[in-house]
């Protein structure tokens, strides 16, 4: 018997990827603001690490390009790698984009497709300031 089987002989699912605070992830059947058309998007984790070690739901920010050229307050821009075509070091992103911080979803752990990068420090506070009691209120942790 492999690792990968159960001593019923069903096979035992690949394990969880391991998700961390600030992590840009890519996550099929995300809905969009409004609740409706899932589709595959690039979310930020905003649970924090002492939450997920615990047990609490991945709660994201979905990720978006439609931010308006000069962003409203509740939109906070992502770095991204210019000329187009090139990724961003840390976040992996080609284009302009950003959260709204408004828009906070569950991420089911099943439903990640990998990994895109992560947020640098110094946006991921300000991200972490304008979603924290939104996120909290989701999430359920304290």
């Amino acid at each position: 018997m492999s690792d990968r089987t159960r001593a019923s002989g069903t096979p035992t699912p690949p394990p969880a990827p391991l998700v961390r605070y600030s992590d840009i992830l890519f996550v099929d059947a995300v809905p969009d603001s409004a609740g409706g058309n899932p589709k595959g998007r690039r979310v930020v984790v905003v649970t924090p690490d002492d939450a997920l070690a615990a047990g609490y739901p991945i709660v994201a920010a979905p990720v978006t390009t439609q931010i308006p050229p000069v962003p409203g307050p509740d939109h906070i821009l992502l770095p991204f790698q210019n000329p187009p075509g090139t990724r961003h070091p840390a976040t992996g992103l080609t284009r302009r984009a950003g959260i709204l911080v408004t828009w906070l979803v569950i991420v089911d752990p099943a439903a990640i497709d990998g990994f895109s990068g992560y947020v640098p420090r110094r946006t991921m506070v300000i991200i972490q300031a304008r979603t924290a009691a939104a996120a909290q209120a989701l999430g359920g942790w304290s």
